[in-house]
C-alpha cells in the first residue's frame, strides 16, 4: 500500500507542475458583504438582519487587495442595506477584471439633512476598478439642503475625484440642494450628485435620475487629464447644469461621449442677479487645456429652460480651443412661450473641427426677441442636415469664416433665418442668407430649405409631405455609426437621400439606444 501511494503522488507531481494553481493558494474567493447603519444581529455581515456597520467598512484594516479571507477585495459585492446617515468611504481598489462592486438593496438609501461636500455620501476617491450599482431602487438624497431648507451649504452625492475604470448605473440622487428662491444666489463652486477632479479615465454613468442639484454631473480636469467618459440613459431635471466638463492648465479630456440623457428644466436656478447660466452639457477649457473628441448625441433636451438660460449644449471657447466635437440626432424641443434661448440652443465657440448633423432644434420662440437656434463663433464647423424651427433668428454668425460648411438645412416658421456679428448683418429670407453664405464659400446651402412648416409632430417626428422627407444629405462618409441610425435607431439609407433632423419619417422604434461598444469601464 505504501509504494502504491508513493508511485500515484510520484505520477501526479509533474502534472500539477505544469498547472498554474497560484489563485488556490493564499487568495480568498469573491464574497458578499452586507453593510448598515448599525451593526445588525451577530454582526457577521452574512445578509441584511446580520450586518456590519458603516464603520466596518469605513476601517482599512477591512479591506485588501489582493484579495483576503474576511477582507473586502477585488470581485467582492458589498451589500447596502435599509438607510445609511454616515458617509462610506472605500478604502481600497479593486483590480482589472475583478471590480469591487457597491450593490444597494431593495429599499437602501443614504440620506442625511446634507451631504459634505468634502466627502460625500459615498466617497470613492483615487480608487479604481468600481461598480455602483443602485440595484432596483437606491437612493442617494439631502432631505434639509436648500434655499427654503436648513441647510444652504455645497454639497455632494458621491465623490469620485481621481477614480479611474468606475461605472455609476441605476442610482436616483436627489435634492443636494433645492433652489426654490430667485434671490437665493449662495456660491456652489465645489458641488454636484457626482463631482470629480483630476485624472479619470474610463468612467461611466448610466441609467440614473438626478434632481435638484446646482451641477449634476461636475468634473472638472484641472487637476489631471480625461481619457474615455461615457454619460448615458440618464434623465437630469431642475438642475443649473446638467453636464459640466471644465478644464485648465495643461490638461486635456477627450474620448467623451453623452447620449440617450433626458435633460430638461432649469428655471427653478433662476435668480434676479442672473447668478447662474443655465446650460444643459457646458465644455470649457482655458490656461492651456483642451476638451477634444467628444461625441454628443441621441439626447432629447426640454422643459422650462428658465429666462437664465444660455445653451443646452454650449462648447465654450474661453482662451483655448475645444477641438473635434460630434453633435447629431440631438432633438431640442420648445421651451414654455415666451422664453429666450441666451445663446442659442447650441452654442459653439471658436473652434477646430465640430460637426453638427441632423439635429431637430424646435423653439417655440419666434415672436420672443433673442430666441436663437445655433450660435457659432467661427472655426471650421460643419453644419448640415439639421431641422430649425420657430425662432425669432434661426442662425447667429459671430464672426465670417469661409472654413464653416453649411448645407442641407431646412428652416422653418423662422422670423430672420440668420444674422452675423461680425460684420454685422441681418439676413430675413433664405435667399439673402444663402447668398451671404455662399460670398464665404459657393458650396454654402445649395440644398437648403426655407418653409413656414416643417410639418413635424410634437416630438419633432417628420409627417407625411414633410420638407426634410428625402432632402438630407447621405453623410455615411462621415464614419459614425451612431449618425447612420436615426435616434430611434432606425437604418438610414446607405445610399441615396436622408431625411433632415433627428428622426427618420414615421418610423416607430424604441427612443433609447443601447450603449455602444466603445470600452470596457471595468
Amino acid at each position: 500500500m505504501k509504494r502504491n501511494k508513493t508511485l500515484l503522488i510520484t505520477l501526479i507531481l509533474p502534472i500539477l507542475a505544469t498547472l498554474n494553481l497560484s489563485w488556490m493558494i493564499g487568495t480568498a474567493a469573491a464574497s458578499d458583504v452586507y453593510i448598515t447603519q448599525t451593526s445588525a444581529g451577530i454582526n457577521s455581515g452574512a445578509d441584511c438582519s446580520n450586518a456590519h456597520p458603516v464603520t466596518w467598512f469605513n476601517s482599512s484594516g477591512n479591506w485588501a487587495n489582493p484579495k483576503q479571507s474576511g477582507k473586502i477585495g477585488p470581485s467582492d459585492t458589498v451589500h447596502f442595506c435599509g438607510t445609511i446617515s454616515t458617509t462610506a468611504t472605500v478604502q481600497a481598489s479593486g483590480s482589472a477584471g475583478s471590480p469591487v462592486t457597491l450593490l444597494f438593496e431593495p429599499g437602501a438609501k443614504f440620506s442625511a439633512a446634507v451631504w459634505s461636500n468634502a466627502t460625500g455620501a459615498i466617497n470613492v476617491s483615487n480608487k479604481s476598478y468600481l461598480v455602483i450599482d443602485g440595484g432596483s431602487d437606491g437612493v442617494i438624497e439631502n432631505t434639509d439642503n436648500g434655499s427654503s431648507l436648513g441647510h444652504k451649504s455645497n454639497s455632494i452625492g458621491i465623490l469620485a475625484s481621481g477614480s479611474n475604470n468606475l461605472e455609476i448605473k441605476n442610482l436616483r440622487i436627489s435634492n443636494i440642494y433645492v433652489h426654490s428662491s430667485i434671490s437665493d444666489t449662495i456660491d456652489y463652486a465645489a458641488d454636484g450628485a457626482i463631482y470629480w477632479q483630476g485624472t479619470q479615465n474610463n468612467v461611466s454613468v448610466h441609467d440614473c435620475v438626478i434632481h435638484d442639484v446646482h451641477w449634476a454631473l461636475n468634473y472638472q480636469f484641472g487637476y489631471g487629464s480625461c481619457d474615455g467618459f461615457l454619460i448615458y440613459n440618464n434623465n437630469i431635471y431642475n438642475t443649473d447644469h446638467g453636464v459640466g466638463i471644465g478644464g485648465y492648465g495643461a490638461n486635456t479630456a477627450k474620448n467623451i461621449s453623452i447620449y440617450n440623457n433626458y435633460i430638461h428644466d432649469y428655471a427653478n436656478w433662476d435668480t434676479t442677479a442672473d447668478a447662474y447660466h443655465h446650460d444643459g452639457i457646458h465644455v470649457y477649457a482655458n490656461g492651456g487645456a483642451h476638451a477634444n473628441l467628444g461625441n454628443i448625441y441621441n439626447n432629447v433636451f426640454g422643459g422650462d429652460t428658465g429666462v437664465n438660460f444660455t445653451s443646452h449644449i454650449y462648447i465654450e471657447k474661453d482662451s483655448e480651443t475645444n477641438n473635434d466635437w460630434k453633435i447629431f440626432n440631438n432633438v431640442f424641443l420648445p421651451p414654455p412661450l415666451g422664453k429666450g434661448s441666451g445663446f442659442g440652443f447650441i452654442a459653439i465657440g471658436s473652434n477646430s473641427g465640430t460637426e453638427v448633423y441632423n439635429n431637430t432644434i424646435l423653439g417655440g420662440c419666434k415672436s420672443t426677441q433673442g430666441c436663437y437656434g445655433i450660435l457659432l463663433s467661427g472655426g471650421n464647423t460643419k453644419v448640415k442636415n439639421n431641422i430649425i424651427s420657430g425662432f425669432s433668428t434661426g442662425i447667429v454668425f459671430y464672426s465670417a469664416s469661409p472654413n464653416t460648411i453649411w448645407d442641407n438645412n431646412l428652416y422653418a416658421d423662422i422670423k430672420q433665418i440668420g444674422a452675423t456679428v461680425t460684420p454685422y448683418g441681418e439676413y430675413t429670407s433664405l435667399a439673402s442668407w444663402k447668398s451671404y453664405l455662399q460670398g464665404l464659400n459657393s458650396s454654402n446651402e445649395v440644398h437648403a430649405i426655407g418653409v413656414s412648416n416643417a410639418l413635424l409632430d410634437s416630438s419633432g417626428v417628420p409627417q407625411a409631405g414633410s420638407p426634410a422627407v428625402g432632402a438630407g444629405a447621405n453623410l455615411t462618409i462621415v464614419g459614425l455609426p451612431s449618425l447612420n441610425l436615426d435616434k430611434n435607431q432606425a437604418q438610414r439609407p446607405v445610399s441615396g437621400a436622408w431625411d433632415i433632423g433627428a428622426y427618420n419619417a414615421n418610423n416607430s422604434k424604441l427612443t433609447v439606444l443601447p450603449a455602444p461598444v466603445l470600452r470596457n469601464p471595468i
